[in-house]
């Protein structure tokens, strides 16, 4: 069995927790990795992911910048240099807030936008198997 790398960066610590249980229950075959904001990802340099599930806007805690922007801009740098690797924006966040021409983005990418308080973990967990089998095909 391949084992799956699925990167969560979001700085809420309770929707990550709950996220890490849920996943490593239901999808055994993944190994989690969890940042809080995207620069420690990116200064991790992890390779062979599978999934990214990214929040979009961050609070800035002194040592790390924050704002609505912070997200937006890691996910097209990233998606830029890794075209292939899915994500999934997971964020507290309406589409009406985000944009039109942003969500049109992710959706070209071939990405999904989920506002968090929209979906049950269940519903989430079925998503993340969806992008993964995508991933794999």
């Amino acid at each position: 069995m391949i084992m799956n790398n699925i990167i969560i960066i979001d700085d809420d610590g309770k929707s990550t927790e709950s996220l890490e249980l849920s996943i490593s229950l239901d999808l055994v075959h993944c190994k989690l990795i969890c940042f809080q904001y995207p620069e420690e990802f990116e200064k991790a340099n992890i390779e062979d992911i599978s999934l990214i599930i990214l929040d979009i806007m961050f609070a800035g805690d002194g040592v790390h910048s924050g704002g609505y922007n912070l997200g937006i801009e890691f996910y097209l740098k990233y998606k830029q240099n890794n075209p292939s690797v899915p994500f999934i924006i997971f964020t507290n966040k309406t589409a009406n807030s985000v944009g039109d021409n942003i969500i049109k983005l992710i959706k070209d990418n071939g990405d999904k936008f989920i506002e968090k308080p929209s979906v049950s973990l269940d519903d989430f967990i079925t998503i993340i198997k969806e992008r993964l089998e995508l991933k794999c095909s």
